[in-house]
């Protein structure tokens, strides 16, 4: 076959579309976008209430010691990685300072507070589970 009857054999058959196009979701796909909207809405609840500044919040952060300073950055960056979670531009950004907050309340809680981590740790596994997940 010749280049010529090879071109006019391309031009002549109609495009089949592509059966996994990237309009079409799996059900992984749908599980993880579950849980990364589940995130963001915890993530931003949390933020509410360092932000309003709900008592149970400005107890433990004074129990921390870190000062109102740290209680403000928490809820920036809790917002921030809510927000950009939701696009998956910017969403292994997102799961990765979620996992780093999570990370750093699990150690408060473990070597400043006491009490259970096991919120801060199922959290954890949901945002390594969106890691995961952004890079299929």
């Amino acid at each position: 076959m010749n280049i010529q009857s090879v071109n006019a054999h391309q031009h002549n058959e109609p495009q089949t579309k592509n059966p996994r196009r990237d309009d079409t979701k799996s059900p992984m796909d749908w599980v993880g976008l579950f849980i990364c909207c589940a995130l963001a809405l915890i993530f931003e609840g949390a933020r509410g209430a360092k932000l309003v500044g709900s008592e149970s919040i400005i107890t433990l952060f004074q129990q921390i010691g870190y000062g109102e300073w740290f209680w403000y950055f928490t809820g920036f960056v809790e917002i921030i990685s809510a927000l950009i979670l939701l696009f998956a531009v910017t969403r292994k950004l997102a799961a990765s300072l979620h996992t780093c907050t999570v990370i750093g309340a699990i150690f408060t809680h473990v070597f400043l507070v006491g009490g259970s981590t096991l919120p801060e740790f199922i959290l954890c596994l949901l945002a390594i589970f969106v890691l995961w997940w952004s890079k299929q």
